[in-house]
């Protein structure tokens, strides 16, 4: 499960002068990017004029409507983005700050203020880097090389769809506390569930919480997890006390006991409880469905003790004169096209 669930910050309330609050705060920069098909260079430098460059917004790709022709046709190579952003004093103080990227096709460098933040191989992964000692009060420049040209360490080194290049999901600058729940562990949420023993009478949820304590000293904190039902009642929770070495971070394991659990029952009772886990003042929640599945050589899937119909399809990640800059909106309209033509036994 991976999922990166942060509380929402207004652009509005970055610009102003307000003090920074404690907690986790999410800053979308998908609006407003400076694009170029090209390798150029220079193109990381904070001065680099980059006027005559193309605006775009996030999701992007610059192969949406090349690939059509085949794949002798798509372009495979490098292009750059860059992107302006002010951060006001007050707002960095005291703060750790991490550039998120949902994905990048295929494998990219960041920079941030000319300086390069590191590098991610592989398209269809998110990314994250700690940027807090390259950032600046004032306006800030981050720019990107990405390329998808062909290249023997990164898959897939074949196949029958288009390997688009660019910035094609989401990108967010995350402002954390010097005590918060990692976000670098390959841009996860930093909060890990398994669940065992799950019937109509019990259920038990193994949760992992990776905390990373930034600071020079050794800290005490509390981890708190709570399992919320689909009305944000309270069903289970658990605190521990908790040590975090400096410049560390630490996997925090805790155990809920759920008794009568409302089970996730694929379509007929797609019911998503919501697990909590608050870290001081960070916090972070991700869905979840309780279930048990197994697959039976005469009955095939069964679902929660029971056998349930399940059918698979192939879905590639892309619609036409878009590639793969597909929206949420897109992705439901494949949903539900799928749905409207299932099979019926």
């Amino acid at each position: 499960m991976r999922t990166c669930t942060c509380a929402l910050l207004l652009l509005s309330l970055l610009a102003c002068g307000c003090s920074a609050l404690p907690g986790r705060k999410t800053v979308q920069l998908d609006q407003d990017w400076k694009f170029i098909r090209e390798d150029v260079a220079g193109a990381s430098d904070v001065t680099f004029d980059d006027s005559h460059w193309q605006r775009v917004d996030l999701p992007h790709t610059w192969n949406a409507t090349d690939g059509a022709g085949g794949p002798q046709r798509i372009y495979r190579g490098p292009g750059w983005y860059r992107k302006h952003i002010n951060l006001p004093a007050d707002q960095l103080r005291n703060k750790v700050v991490c550039l998120w990227f949902g994905a990048a096709g295929s494998a990219a460098e960041v920079f941030v203020n000319g300086q390069s933040t590191g590098t991610h191989m592989g398209a269809f992964g998110a990314f994250c880097f700690d940027v807090t000692d390259k950032v600046r009060a004032g306006d800030n420049v981050i720019a990107v090389r990405a390329t998808n040209a062909r290249d023997p360490q990164i898959a897939p080194l074949s196949g029958d769809f288009n390997v688009c290049g660019g910035l094609y999901r989401d990108a967010r600058l995350l402002l954390l506390d010097p005590i918060s729940i990692s976000t670098l562990d390959s841009a996860s949420s930093g909060v890990y569930v398994e669940q065992t023993n799950v019937s109509d009478f019990s259920a038990t949820l193994g949760v992992t919480t990776l905390v990373r304590n930034t600071q020079s000293t050794e800290q005490a904190g509390q981890v708190k997890t709570t399992l919320l039902d689909r009305d944000g009642r309270e069903v289970a929770s658990l605190s521990s006390d908790q040590k975090f070495a400096a410049h560390d971070t630490k996997r925090v394991n805790q155990m809920l006991k759920i008794a009568n659990p409302h089970l996730w029952n694929g379509r007929p009772d797609p019911y998503l409880y919501t697990l909590r886990v608050q870290v001081d003042s960070d916090e972070v929640s991700v869905p979840i469905g309780l279930r048990s599945f197994n697959v039976d050589p005469q009955q095939g899937f069964i679902l929660n003790g029971k056998p349930y119909d399940l059918h698979g399809v192939a879905r590639h990640q892309e619609m036409a004169g878009k590639a793969w800059q597909i929206t949420p909106a897109d992705m439901q309209a494949d949903i539900d096209v799928l749905r409207a033509n299932r099979r019926e036994e």
